[in-house]
């Protein structure tokens, strides 16, 4: 359905939008942070905007910074809820999450999905809608679409809009794909299948639909071919990351990537069992620099390697970013756009990445950056990186010409607006 309210009838009347959204803004632990939090921060000069997601204890340490650009923050400590199911283990409440998340199982809704709800937050959310009057209604991710009724959809007036950062089946089918095992590789699909028909149920309830790269619209497109589908791609902070010389003449490579992001696991493995050794006999005393929250846990699965060192989850990238000499993009599994490689580019740091790893940005192969789809290519390809120094100036100028060009928060937030107000062309 297509909201045809023009909503600026009184452009110097600020608009009420609310987003809905799986996680708290800050602080910047991945892409999808990093997206929201800078959208946020920008649409509040023009728009009065609430929040309405799950928090943690650590997090709200960020609530004041965020308040900032918020006219109210609605947030439930997911983690006082986990510890007090722990402690009332069968009470009510846990039985009542559990019945619910098997009942939606049932009519087809994936676990990870259900396993975002909670009832606390969707009668914070209840409350605020009989408050507030929204003009715009912001959810990110199909897996918070559930806390609305369908009569809601239906009936609410406000402009429902839709994004997604990555199709949310794509990274289903993708890991499927690399499944080597019969077993494994049936439930890989049927956990696909069950996931790409939430999806597409859940896209037909909204006005619009926002996805990151003319790739996902064309796929999106596929499916149903009559969705609103507008591009806003994932863009960079180009007054926080900028160009700098390199510090230091240490042959780093960097990965950013924690683990509640299935992707970057299984591209870490990938990279460290199958490319890693390939590339310490190209280039000598060659380092590689994990900075990710998570790792830990994966410490016994790991072959213990001086060569490799985990920061863990770090406030501040550039300091890592300026003392690498290539960003890693080893990707192989995700969807929608990595945020990660614009903020190299933007630092002066040459990529390596599979072509999955860098999907939906514009970029040229041997010009901005190197592609490499198998464990033999991209280990040759860090190699040239490192003894070709006339390489390593080119992709570094080339690609950050690039990001200055089209990826700046502020000409995407702009695309964001031509959304709301449907201005032919935002798509």
């Amino acid at each position: 359905m297509e909201h045809t309210t023009n909503l600026f009838i009184r452009k110097a009347c600020k608009l009420n939008i609310l987003i809905v959204s799986p996680f708290f803004p800050l602080p910047l632990k991945s892409g999808g942070h990093t997206r929201l939090f800078n959208i946020i921060r920008r649409l509040s000069s023009r728009y009065i905007v609430d929040l309405i997601s799950p928090i943690t204890e650590t997090e709200k340490y960020y609530i004041s910074e965020l308040k900032a650009f918020c006219r109210n923050i609605i947030s439930v400590d997911i983690d006082g809820i986990h510890v007090k199911k722990r402690r009332i283990v069968g009470g009510r409440n846990n039985l009542r999450r559990s019945f619910f998340r098997i009942g939606r199982l049932v009519k087809g809704v994936p676990l990870e999905v259900s396993g975002f709800y909670f009832f606390e937050l969707h009668d914070k959310l209840k409350e605020l809608l009989s408050v507030y009057h929204y003009d715009i209604i912001q959810v990110e991710l199909s897996r918070m679409a559930q806390y609305f009724n369908k009569s809601f959809y239906k009936n609410n007036p406000s402009l429902k809009i839709l994004v997604d950062y990555d199709l949310s089946f794509i990274p289903h089918l993708r890991r499927y794909q690399c499944e080597k095992t019969p077993f494994a590789k049936l439930i890989r699909y049927i956990d696909y299948r069950m996931n790409r028909s939430y999806a597409l149920s859940t896209w037909r309830l909204f006005d619009r639909f926002v996805v990151m790269s003319e790739v996902d619209r064309n796929k999106a497109l596929e499916f149903l071919p009559d969705l609103s589908v507008h591009v806003v791609p994932n863009g960079v902070d180009l007054s926080y990351f900028r160009l700098s010389p390199r510090e230091g003449e240490e042959n780093r490579l960097l990965f950013l990537g924690g683990i509640r992001h299935f992707a970057n696991v299984d591209a870490l493995f990938y990279f460290l069992r199958e490319i890693f050794p390939r590339v310490k006999e190209l280039v000598k005393d060659i380092t590689l620099m994990v900075i990710g929250e998570g790792w830990e846990s994966y410490s016994n699965q790991m072959a213990h390697d001086n060569s490799i060192k985990f920061t863990g989850f770090v406030e501040d990238i550039r300091p890592y970013v300026t003392t690498s000499s290539v960003l890693i993009a080893p990707i192989r599994i995700g969807g929608g756009t990595r945020l990660k490689i614009l903020e190299a580019f933007a630092m002066g740091v040459p990529v390596v990445s599979t072509s999955i790893g860098s999907e939906g940005i514009h970029v040229e192969r041997g010009h901005h950056l190197l592609l490499a789809d198998s464990p033999e290519e991209f280990a040759t390809e860090i190699g040239e990186i490192f003894s070709n120094r006339e390489l390593w100036n080119k992709l570094k100028e080339n690609a950050y010409r690039l990001v200055e060009k089209n990826y700046s928060w502020d000409k995407l937030t702009s695309k964001m607006e031509n959304v709301y107000e449907g201005i032919t062309g935002a798509q």
